[in-house]
């Protein structure tokens, strides 16, 4: 249909009280160091893989820099499926807010 989705606070926001869980998740774990990456830059690579736009943000050099990296990772289709497979149906971002409802 031609839409593109669209990542805002891709990897969680500040209130996000589950956010670090996504980037311990075994798989990512395990990926950002196949690839010499931080978990973030592996989350971000695999969310532009699926076709989706990320918007990270942060004001930290050192994260802008690690956050880059994503476009130096190439993930396999078994890292991308083990990513896959870590979806528990349960929200690690935003504090458990649905964004849909934020005025």
């Amino acid at each position: 249909e031609g839409i593109a989705v669209q990542a805002f606070a891709s990897l969680g926001s500040g209130d996000s009280r589950r956010a670090r869980d996504f980037f311990a998740l075994p798989a990512v774990q395990l990926a950002a160091r196949a690839h010499g990456a931080q978990p973030a830059a592996v989350l971000l690579r695999w969310a532009t893989q699926k076709g989706c736009h990320v918007i990270p943000k942060s004001s930290q050099p050192l994260r802008m820099k690690q956050n880059a990296e994503l476009f130096n990772i190439p993930l396999s289709e078994q890292e991308m499926q083990a990513i896959d497979a870590c979806h528990t149906n349960a929200r690690l971002t935003w504090g458990g807010v649905d964004p849909d409802t934020i005025e």
